[in-house]
């Protein structure tokens, strides 16, 4: 599931890619703008039942009959809900042309609220593969509308298109692979049981969503469009990282770490294992991707958006943070306590949005500079939480990072070193050198400070491979 996902989020990267190369920022910025409304709503009409699916013990007929009946008539009306107070929204934030916008994006709220249930109970019963097919579909048809509409000179109504596309056929392909159908078992029973065990789920998806797209509500709202989508393809380029690193990962522990946590030995050593091998593949990713954001962002987007590069920078020091902390919502999922992960994500919300209207007088750098330091404040009170609540020390995840500081160092020292001596080289040569000279400097010191490690790592693709099938 890992790799499959992987590969669909590389593909989403390309898409975005070339529609940034024809797009300008305000385009950029009022979907956004949008998507920071929809996601949110988008959660809450999904209920958290494609997580809950997961690890119900034997969901039955009527258990999924009824979910999917919450979820039609939810998604609709919220559907209705964000298509009649666009207005309202497109007012509150001084921006008119977000009203168009978001009543054309409304329908992706009730289609994706479709798919929780046929998503959840695939992933329950292993189809990652299925799944990986689904999303890598719904991608390419999303991204050839975009491309097309783009070309000819539709402008924001490209990327428009490009989520209503990948909405409808994604949602399309999950029924059809899933092999499950709705039925009209319904109970009022169940319902009242399935929403008192998502409640919570459902929570933490929407604070989730509100504190990872608070930075943006905030700079859309109060700097404009255009410096909003300035900052959004910094944060779309460290967000294809993060995607395909850390979110890939974190689907994976979910179900592995809910299979061993009636065990506390097998539980605390598939966790901490799942941490150290995070951490040793996501670090150095993000490091390399802020050492060398000065050449990825006018190569790969164009000139046009130079003015990207430090936010990127930034925002790659909050991703590290996430590295360390991208088991820790899986671990108390997995050990039965998603209230935690819900009020985790509440004071972590709260303390983003009360950070960047702080920063927000000194521009988006300080935004980006006040949503950084958020993720690392955060980060111990998430291990403290999973020491409490899966009675899981985390000392261990402490007492390893100075050795994986201490690999890092040699891969850094090279890239700064390729950079200081101003070879006369083209760009993409000394992209190309700085990765591959700084990953072997990374993998050399790596096996001298902790080989076991590299040991694991060297059988971790054969796994997730096996698992993948």
């Amino acid at each position: 599931m890992a790799t499959s996902g992987a590969a669909s989020q590389a593909l989403s990267f390309v898409v975005f890619i070339i529609l940034a190369r024809m797009l300008d920022p305000a385009a950029y910025g009022l979907i956004a703008l949008s998507m920071t409304v929809i996601l949110v709503l988008i959660a809450g009409s999904r209920l958290g039942l494609e997580k809950l699916l997961v690890q119900l013990d034997s969901p039955d007929k009527i258990d999924t009959d009824t979910a999917f009946l919450c979820t039609v008539v939810l998604g609709t009306a919220l559907a209705m809900l964000l298509w009649l107070t666009s207005p309202l929204i497109a007012d509150l934030v001084s921006t008119p042309e977000l009203e168009r916008v978001m009543q054309a994006l409304a329908p992706v709220v009730a289609i994706k609220a479709l798919e929780a249930v046929p998503l959840g109970l695939m992933i329950r019963e292993g189809k990652y593969k299925a799944v990986a097919l689904s999303t890598t579909l719904s991608l390419t048809a999303g991204g050839v509308a975009g491309i097309v509409m783009a070309l000819n000179g539709y402008g924001v109504w490209a990327l428009i298109g490009q989520e209503l596309v990948k909405a409808a056929c994604s949602l399309i392909t999950l029924m059809l692979a899933g092999g499950w159908k709705p039925g009209f078992s319904v109970s009022v029973r169940a319902g009242r049981r399935l929403l008192a065990a998502s409640r919570h789920i459902m929570g933490a998806e929407m604070t989730r969503i509100a504190q990872n797209h608070a930075d943006r509500l905030i700079i859309g709202s109060l700097l404009g469009a255009t410096n909003l989508g300035t900052y959004t393809i910094a944060a779309k380029v460290n967000q294809a990282a993060s995607t395909i690193l850390l979110d890939s990962l974190s689907r994976v522990g979910l179900p592995t770490l809910s299979r061993a946590r009636h065990n506390t030995e097998r539980l605390r050593h598939v966790y901490y294992q799942s941490q150290r091998i995070g951490a040793a593949v996501t670090l150095p990713v993000f490091v390399l991707l802020l050492l060398t954001a000065p050449l990825v962002v006018p190569l790969l987007l164009g000139q046009q958006w130079q003015a990207s590069v430090p936010i990127l920078q930034v925002l790659c020091v909050a991703s590290c943070a996430g590295s360390l902390g991208v088991f820790n919502g899986p671990l108390l999922l997995a050990a039965g306590r998603p209230d935690i992960v819900f009020r985790l994500s509440i004071g972590s919300a709260v303390m983003g949005i009360a950070a960047g209207l702080v920063a927000i007088p000194w521009g988006i750098m300080a935004v980006a500079l006040a949503f950084a330091l958020r993720a690392w404040l955060i980060l111990p009170l998430e291990l403290a939480l999973c020491a409490r609540y899966c009675a899981l020390p985390s000392k261990p995840v402490w007492t390893a990072l100075p050795g994986q500081l201490l690999a890092l160092t040699p891969m850094m020292l090279v890239v700064l070193g390729i950079q200081a001596l101003h070879l006369a080289w083209h760009p993409w040569s000394q992209l190309l050198a700085s990765v591959l000279l700084g990953l072997a400097a990374y993998l050399v010191a790596l096996i001298v400070v902790d080989r076991p490690l590299v040991r694991i790592l060297l059988t971790f693709p054969s796994i997730v491979l096996r698992r993948d099938g």
